[in-house]
């Protein structure tokens, strides 16, 4: 019985789950659906670890400022390509500037997939300017 009962739950789990990512909501833009929740969120290529370094490799901070972090938000395409970058919480346009600058020359993503397909979805990511020490 106790066993019967295990296995209905888990099959009533997984249906509301798969329920769940059937409906995720979406925008169109442009005829295309951009995606708010997915199934497997986009990766950059070397995973965190290669993000950081890429971003402390290009990333400079604008002359005469000290240093604070804003919120980048922008779509990875079905394809990994970054497009419709938005720049939120900026003290200062050329942090606005330089973060969507350097956004714009990363390399493709491992695109979102949702259901077994390749989709595009939006992506919200802090992005911090900090002075470093021995540099």
């Amino acid at each position: 019985m106790a066993g019967r009962i295990l296995v209905l739950c888990f099959l009533l789990f997984n249906t509301l789950a798969f329920a769940s990512l059937r409906d995720s909501t979406y925008t169109i833009i442009n005829g295309e659906k951009v995606y708010k929740r997915v199934q497997f969120k986009p990766e950059y290529p070397g995973g965190m670890d290669s993000l950081l370094a890429f971003l402390d490799r290009h990333l400079v901070i604008p002359p005469g400022t000290v240093g604070a972090t804003v919120t980048a938000v922008f779509i990875i395409d079905s394809h990994g390509k970054i497009r419709s970058i938005h720049i939120e919480n900026s003290t200062d346009q050329r942090y606005s500037d330089e973060a969507a600058r350097v956004l714009g020359i990363m390399p493709l993503w491992k695109p979102a997939s949702h259901l077994g397909k390749k989709v595009s979805c939006f992506f919200t990511m802090p992005i911090t300017f900090e002075k470093r020490t021995g540099h």
